[in-house]
């Protein structure tokens, strides 16, 4: 009986720490929620020090929490990227906590951190849901704290082909629930539409492709080939009915599906609108991770108990996998920045962790290994991400007095105090506060603005609604994006405006003019406002003006001997239209021409064209165009220095050039691979060129 206490001590214990055991996966995904959250800053009402100011990216991440608060949602009232699902968990905290700029900087990526953890883990869940807790715990610690790129459109699109292999594996053994898995993977599809444009694609895709690895491993079971038809009908009916609850829910007509129309025309113009080349860094990564990658997958689709011992669900997983990753890897080799690679390659190298943890052998020795290459491989390629360095976690815990807003030595804006002593945080952040108070100044709360060519955040900023159909105007290609920004712009008509101009030193995207990107829509701001004053250099202040558009109009002057059809038998080759006469009083450079593509271009990516504007003085402007392939395109180009368009917004009707401009005297345009990916045209057809007037 002495003994009894000892015992249960001894039994107690060993329960917990099986208890532990059994769910360190929650366990290690309570931790990383624990250490991503900044609770000194939140609790602290000092204003909070940014070191850098993304406004291109900012302005979008801004704008639809802001406009979520305003009842303005993606899908119903905005075309963007990201969808309805995204807005809705990124403006929880601005919920909670309220607007500010503040809030944004302090919540924006925890939102996204604990977003991920919680799909990862889900992930983890149902790919390696015959594993011990403890390999799904180190998964997500190598995954979360060392690969994730925090993009939640992939981690989600990850979940959902998780789900979509579990569901169409578990329809091939002789089990019911055929109709409700098919229901379910119909209900992901949706959610995945609402999350992103390119992540409904991709899902939609990545189910078509495990119904057809599925039909192929199995394509002797005509019992499986019909439960798998079933499926794929089922679910797509399935995805009809609750696309008809979300027409209806966002005041579209019941069969209208405008969130498809919408998505489509936002990913189908992706490859043409933001190409750009591959650095050499992100090139060499590519490769050697698509190899690790290969080498890994074909250890495990050859091992000699492939077929025998495996479950349907790991074969399924194993042969589609690798197909969904190349899948998704056409967003990163279109635009193959740094960030968008990491993104990228993100599915292949979840696929590949969840491969070598998922090994399913006896063998201690080749289970080491698998664990050795997985932990090594990370230790050697990877650090820990920002969020998780000891310095940071220790950073969101310290309770230390923070300085208040009148000591702020940066710049001071909206509960965020700016870095001052980097000129590129300066200026963009002076720009913010100048510009956001005079629309806070000269406009009620309740007015809508309109801002060009895509800092929204000083809208956001002043408490002010961005007006317009499309979020950000560099997203605008082709007539039905753009008509719907025009729209968006007339059906509010807002008073007043906001014109940043490109100015020297002003991020141009991917170094388009913001007039060459989207000429329609600068050309209906400059027929409905004019300036009022300049807010500070490179910022124009614009009012409503409804008499412009009856005195504004646009007079063309052909340029002839300048049209023709060119074949392109070079990398890179410039085509010469020739020399022209250029009018005294013409503005714009107007050219109608078609780049022609053989058929792939769409498995890659068009060509880099240069509008090389020669000059009388002797030099020369070369204006980069984006263009539809194989489709007729008008592409306006100014051929001066940017800055000078801001004049064609003088309210008087003298006209904009002040100042005679050297004519224009030859016009060439320059084809160019952007990268190895990059196809070339085979002809370009210039059917039109013409030099345009603006009449007052």
């Amino acid at each position: 009986m002495s003994y009894t206490p000892v015992a249960n001590v001894e039994s107690r214990k060993a329960h917990w720490l099986s208890a532990v055991a059994c769910r360190l996966d929650i366990i290690t995904s309570v931790a990383l929620i624990v250490a991503s959250t900044p609770l000194a800053s939140l609790l602290s009402k000092a204003p909070l020090p940014v070191a850098q100011l993304n406004v291109l990216d900012d302005s979008w991440r801004i704008d639809i929490i802001y406009k979520a608060l305003s009842g303005v949602w993606l899908d119903r009232n905005v075309i963007f990227t990201y969808g309805p699902l995204y807005q809705l968990i990124t403006a929880i905290p601005a919920r909670l906590l309220g607007f500010s700029l503040k809030t944004f900087y302090l919540t924006g990526v925890v939102t996204l951190i604990w977003t991920t953890i919680v799909l990862t883990f889900s992930t983890a869940k149902v790919l390696l849901h015959s594993e011990p807790a403890w390999k799904r715990a180190l998964f997500l610690v190598l995954v979360v704290g060392f690969w994730s790129p925090l993009e939640v459109r992939t981690s989600a699109l990850l979940f959902f082909y998780a789900v979509f292999v579990a569901c169409v594996a578990r329809i091939l053994r002789p089990h019911p629930g055929l109709l409700v898995r098919a229901a379910a993977c119909a209900f992901l599809l949706i959610l995945a539409f609402m999350l992103s444009a390119d992540t409904g694609f991709y899902a939609a895709i990545a189910l078509i492709l495990i119904l057809a690895v599925s039909a192929i491993v199995d394509w002797k079971s005509a019992r499986n080939l019909i439960r798998l038809a079933q499926f794929g009908l089922l679910s797509l009916a399935g995805f009809a009915l609750f696309g008809i609850g979300i027409n209806v829910a966002m005041g579209d007509q019941p069969f209208g599906f405008r969130f498809l129309r919408d998505a489509y025309q936002i990913v189908s113009t992706y490859r043409w609108i933001e190409p750009v080349s591959m650095p050499s860094n992100s090139s060499r990564v590519l490769m050697w991770t698509l190899a690790a990658a290969a080498l890994i997958y074909c250890t495990a689709l050859l091992k000699k108990d492939f077929r025998s011992t495996t479950s349907p669900r790991w074969r399924v997983f194993l042969l589609s996998s690798p197909l969904v990753a190349l899948v998704v890897l056409q967003s990163a080799l279109v635009r193959p920045g740094w960030e968008h690679m990491v993104i990228g390659l993100f599915p292949i190298i979840l696929f590949s962790l969840v491969v070598l943890l998922g090994t399913r052998v006896s063998s201690i020795t080749r289970t080491s290994v698998c664990l050795l290459i997985a932990v090594g491989g990370t230790g050697l390629i990877t650090g820990p991400v920002s969020w998780l360095r000891p310095h940071n976690v220790i950073a969101n815990y310290s309770f230390h007095s923070r300085r208040e807003s009148s000591t702020c030595s940066g710049i001071y804006v909206d509960g965020v105090c700016f870095d001052s002593t980097t000129f590129g945080v300066r200026h963009d952040a002076t720009a913010l506060q100048v510009t956001s108070d005079f629309l806070r100044q000269t406009t009620a709360p309740t007015d809508s603005v309109m801002v060009f060519p895509y800092q929204n955040l000083v809208g956001d900023a002043a408490r002010r609604l961005v007006a317009g159909g499309v979020l950000q105007n560099y997203l605008i290609g082709g007539e039905y994006l753009t008509r719907r920004q025009i729209v968006g712009l007339e059906t509010l008509r807002p008073r007043y405006g906001v014109y940043f101009l490109d100015w020297p030193g002003v991020y141009k995207v991917d170094d388009v003019s913001s007039f060459t990107r989207t000429p329609q829509v600068w050309f209906y701001m400059q027929r409905h406002y004019s300036a009022e004053r300049q807010i500070a250099p490179g910022i124009i202040a614009l009012v409503r003006d409804e008499s412009r558009p009856g005195r504004i109009r646009q007079q063309p002057h052909m340029l002839s001997g300048t049209g023709g059809d060119f074949a392109v038998a070079e990398d890179p080759q410039t085509i010469d239209l020739g020399k022209i006469s250029w009018p005294n009083d013409a503005d714009f450079l107007k050219l109608t021409m078609t780049m022609h593509y053989p058929v792939y271009w769409k498995l890659l990516k068009p060509a880099e064209v240069i509008v090389i504007v020669q000059l009388a003085d002797g030099s020369e402007k070369q204006a980069k165009v984006v263009l539809r392939p194989n489709t007729s395109n008008e592409v306006w180009v100014y051929p001066w220095g940017d800055e000078g368009l801001g004049g064609f917004f003088n309210p008087a009707p003298a006209g904009p050039q002040a100042v005679l401009q050297p004519a224009v005297v030859g016009i060439k345009i320059r084809v160019a691979r952007f990268d190895w990916i990059s196809v070339m045209p085979t002809r370009v057809s210039v059917s039109r060129a013409e030099a345009v007037s603006l009449q007052y």
